[in-house]
């Protein structure tokens, strides 16, 4: 039987049994993290995410704009090319 120098460990080992038989990710080991976010941290965690998706759709508005530019160049330079053929 284990020894606990507190009743307040004793009981966060107990808690943490019970959650490890309620939820297998819940299991608590040397390589598993279980991490709580406030409210506030996960709402600047979100917010940081829906920049990074605004960043990654102007990279490809301005991608699809750069494509449209080349293809109206390949076109002039295709009836340029008719042109003197």
């Amino acid at each position: 039987m284990c020894f606990y120098h507190t009743a307040h460990e004793a009981l966060i080992h107990d808690l943490q049994q019970q959650l490890s038989r309620k939820d297998p990710l819940l299991r608590t080991t040397k390589n598993a993290v279980f991490e709580l976010l406030t409210r506030e941290e996960a709402d600047k965690e979100t917010q940081a995410l829906r920049d990074q998706v605004n960043s990654y759709k102007e990279a490809v508005r301005e991608r699809d704009q750069r494509i449209k530019q080349k293809d109206e160049e390949n076109e002039e330079l295709r009836g340029a090319r008719m042109f003197f053929s």
